[in-house]
């Protein structure tokens, strides 16, 4: 997913704490803090998952699949990296997933904030006997 505001990108997560911190809303805090952590982990799954499935690849001898060492070591790598990556993409949309939480959350609690110097007009269309009516609330 992709998040912008004022028409500007907002890839990093310092980027969100610098809009949600001033807000001292501690859920909002909380959902973006756990969202970075889940990521953090991701990645971290991710590049053990590489590593891991190279040293098992070079080091470990694989199952035989095609009778031939070097085939056999390769399929080993890729299983193990095919379950690295499972992993990471479990975890990673974990994260993207509390990310997306704590923008709509944001989004909330900006939208209940009064906006002070701010006129605000509610037009309302009546029916009446007399035919339809403008009418509204006006608010300072």
């Amino acid at each position: 997913m992709q998040y912008h505001l004022n028409g500007q990108k907002i890839v990093h997560y310092k980027d969100f704490k610098n809009l949600i911190y001033p807000l001292h809303d501690p859920e909002t805090s909380q959902l973006i803090r756990d969202a970075e952590s889940t990521d953090l982990a991701a990645w971290l799954i991710l590049t053990t998952g590489i590593a891991l499935s190279t040293d098992i690849a070079l080091f470990y001898k694989p199952a035989v699949i095609f009778n031939s060492n070097v085939p056999d070591r390769i399929m080993t790598g890729l299983v193990t990296v095919q379950i690295g990556l499972g992993m990471y993409f479990i975890v990673h949309n974990i994260g993207e997933g509390r990310k997306y939480n704590a923008v709509q959350h944001y989004n909330h609690l900006i939208r209940k904030q009064p906006k002070e110097g701010s006129i605000e007009l509610n037009p309302k269309l009546y029916a009446c006997s007399n035919g339809l009516v403008l009418g509204g609330q006006l608010s300072f």
